[in-house]
């Protein structure tokens, strides 16, 4: 007589997230066949890496087709890192129906898993400021495609309040605000992953990861003299008995001079940087920071007013092209007298002496601005109103800016024969 193996077959799913593993058979047979199922039996035997073997009566749906036709659960066995046993797992369906012959539907997995490792990350923009959490971790595999992934972050801004999110990277806004606390996010993920080697074979993993990170009030540019006063009169002088200044000092100093010259750029990144440093040397030498749970904020309102400290810009004119040495770091030019303009300026402003002007240069000059690279990059140049004296850089007239050492250079391209009649005269304006 013929056996049932044509029309039964089942799959597997190791849950971690529930602790189970589940057998399900599908019957795609017609109802015929099974009749009343009053001749139906059968049973199912699994074998677990740890050769733990466990054997069940089976209990049948006779809706036909069907794809539950049997459901075996028993308790997920893992290992004594509490994680998915890896080795070898068998299953034995036996079932057995009045006229047909018993039907056995073995099937064997040799498993070769990896829970994914959650990676978590910090986005602290204390600036702006906008504070985030971001999963990053990488949960593709090999010989398994990625079916499904869920994610829950428990969110506790710690002695404000908590919240729940089910993105990738939640936001960590809360009441309208962002605030000088310890955020702390637990993340649960469960992911679902189908076999290529097993068909039949799909895995629910849940993983877990944390994340703790500070947000703290960054020093006001305006008191940060009042920071270093403090940390050298704490450290250098009463540290070590003399007028010499400590490492402490030294590297906030440092810090402060490099902030000046940045302060009102779009380098928000580095401005934190260093805003952090000089924080964290402070309240080392202070003591322990303490939260306040204030709003975060942080003033830059006098950048929009152009105040800041002064830099210095170079100017260069002659007839030989200097690009190529310059772009291999030798800048041996002879420059005109420095320029003076605000840090933070919006706009590069220069002038030529009479020499450089079209009345006396017909044949045009090349032209070098040389600027520090702590000013934002210029993307255009205007002299005078003529459509033929403005561009973008770069262009015809001007080569891409290029940064060599400490400084960013603007080179023309060719010849350059300025509008005399600017005011004022033979000036060169770099937004």
């Amino acid at each position: 007589m013929p056996d049932l193996s044509a029309y039964i077959d089942f799959d597997v799913l190791l849950n971690k997230s529930t602790e189970k593993l589940i057998v399900t058979g599908r019957f795609s047979g017609t109802s015929g066949i099974l009749g009343d199922g009053s001749g139906l039996s059968g049973t199912i035997s699994v074998m677990h890496p740890d050769s733990v073997w466990e054997k069940k009566n089976l209990t049948f749906s006779i809706v036909s087709p069907s794809t539950e036709f049997f459901v075996f659960e028993t308790v997920l066995r893992l290992d004594v890192l509490d994680r998915i046993q890896n080795g070898c797992y068998k299953v034995n369906a036996l079932v057995k129906l009045t006229g047909y012959d018993d039907t056995l539907v073995n099937k064997t997995i040799n498993l070769n898993y990896e829970s994914p490792k959650i990676s978590l990350k910090s986005n602290f923009d204390l600036i702006t400021p906008a504070l985030s959490f971001d999963d990053i971790t990488v949960y593709q595999k090999a010989k398994f495609t990625l079916a499904d992934i869920s994610r829950l972050w428990n969110i506790t801004i710690k002695e404000k309040g908590s919240f729940t999110s089910n993105s990738q990277a939640p936001d960590l806004l809360y009441e309208g605000g962002y605030y000088d606390a310890e955020y702390r996010g637990t993340l649960s993920t469960t992911i679902r992953y189908n076999s290529v080697q097993y068909p039949f074979l799909s895995i629910i993993d849940l993983c877990v990861g944390s994340i703790c990170e500070p947000a703290v009030v960054l020093p006001p540019y305006g008191e940060i003299p009042d920071y270093l006063e403090y940390i050298d009169r704490s450290t250098s002088k009463g540290g070590c008995g003399c007028s010499c200044e400590s490492k402490e000092y030294k590297k906030a100093f440092l810090a402060y001079q490099k902030l000046q010259k940045i302060i009102c750029t779009d380098d928000l990144e580095t401005i934190q940087l260093l805003l952090l440093t000089i924080h964290n040397i402070f309240y080392k030498v202070k003591g322990c920071y303490k939260h306040t749970n204030n709003t975060l904020s942080y003033d830059r309102s006098f950048c929009e007013n152009g105040v800041g400290d002064n830099i210095e810009v170079l100017r260069w004119y002659g007839d030989i092209d200097p690009y190529s040495d310059l772009l291999a770091g030798n800048d041996t030019l002879t420059y005109l007298a420095p320029v003076t303009i605000a840090s933070n300026a919006s706009a590069v402003n220069v002038n030529f002496p009479s020499a450089a002007s079209s009345d006396l240069t017909p044949d045009g000059k090349f032209f070098v601005i040389k600027v520090p690279i702590s000013v934002t990059v210029k993307t255009k140049w205007e002299n005078g109103t003529s459509v033929y004296n403005k561009g973008d850089i770069p262009d015809i007239s001007w080569r891409a800016p290029f940064t060599s050492g400490q400084f960013r250079y603007y080179v023309t391209r060719t010849a350059l024969i300025l509008d005399y009649n600017v005011v004022p005269s033979n000036n060169i304006t770099l937004t």
